[in-house]
């Protein structure tokens, strides 16, 4: 299949782009630099409609990073416009295109900032969304994402959690320091499962609609920074206080003390089966 990826050169992008041609496909990657297309959501008038023609399969990516940097109001008009206002353009890019040689299917990550910060209760995709700016951002977000469906492009929205790799992302920015009483719980997943689901969803006609990429079993932060310190052969895990790191990061600290305990319902329930379920066995496999 010929596949077209936006945010080609972010962390899953990159990833992606690798075994997916390994598997025999031809990539299409766009992104605001050292693409086949240069595009940029937040400074573009437009997406580049030339980079859809004979695509089968579209997997929306793009997006500013969430917690690359202090919030400041520049960075959060970014985070929104990057996702609400680059799908637009995509969306339209493709209307332009016959109804007969449209993509087929369209993959779209999303985020599980969706649900907002609700404590210890069990979220699934049918949970409630919440009420921070970052749920605010994925619901704006997903109403974009979702118009693709009404194209006839069969859709799949990923809300998406911490994504564990080796390569980047959040590991190689958390030091094994505990925050606060590190209770507050964390949904991630392996980028190997999160890989294979979007292979699976690209083949698959049954996957459609919403689904939570996280592990099914999300962990307090505490035992998070007990198997990280373990994994990377650390002798002790720190502990800091919630006001330092508020001080310090601001707004964005919430990315860090939101308690979300999401899980993978559809996914289960549709036999999806993870090689990684275990936080422990997930941080091994990343630094054996």
């Amino acid at each position: 299949m010929k596949i077209l990826i936006t945010g080609i050169t972010g962390l899953i992008g990159k990833k992606l782009k690798i075994d997916l041609e390994k598997s025999g496909h031809q990539i299409i990657g766009v992104s605001r630099t050292n693409s086949d297309y240069s595009w940029d959501a937040i400074n573009s008038k437009e997406f580049p409609v030339e980079a859809l023609k004979n695509i089968d399969v579209v997997i929306h990516l793009a997006g500013t990073p969430v917690a690359e940097k202090r919030w400041t109001e520049k960075i959060k008009s970014d985070i929104l416009k990057s996702r609400v206002d680059g799908t637009a353009q995509l969306i339209q890019a493709i209307k332009k295109i016959k109804e007969s040689e449209r993509p087929q299917v369209f993959l779209a990550g999303s985020a599980i900032g969706y649900y907002g910060d609700q404590a210890e209760n069990e979220i699934n995709e049918s949970s409630k969304s919440g009420s921070d700016f970052l749920a605010d951002v994925v619901i704006k977000w997903e109403k974009e994402l979702i118009k693709a469906e009404n194209l006839g492009l069969r859709t799949v929205i990923l809300r998406t959690g911490i994504v564990l790799a080796k390569e980047g992302g959040a590991l190689a920015k958390m030091p094994p320091v505990v925050i606060g009483d590190g209770q507050n719980q964390m949904s991630w997943i392996h980028i190997k499962d999160w890989i294979l689901i979007a292979e699976a969803a690209i083949k698959d006609k049954k996957y459609s609609g919403i689904y939570n990429l996280t592990a099914p079993n999300p962990v307090s932060q505490k035992d998070f920074v007990k198997a990280l310190a373990k994994a990377k052969g650390f002798p002790m895990t720190l502990w800091a206080p919630k006001i330092i790191i508020q001080t310090v990061l601001g707004e964005l600290s919430k990315v860090i003390l939101t308690s979300q305990k999401v899980i993978p319902q559809k996914l289960i329930s549709e036999g999806f089966q993870f090689k990684f379920k275990q936080i422990e066995a997930a941080l091994k496999d990343i630094y054996k």
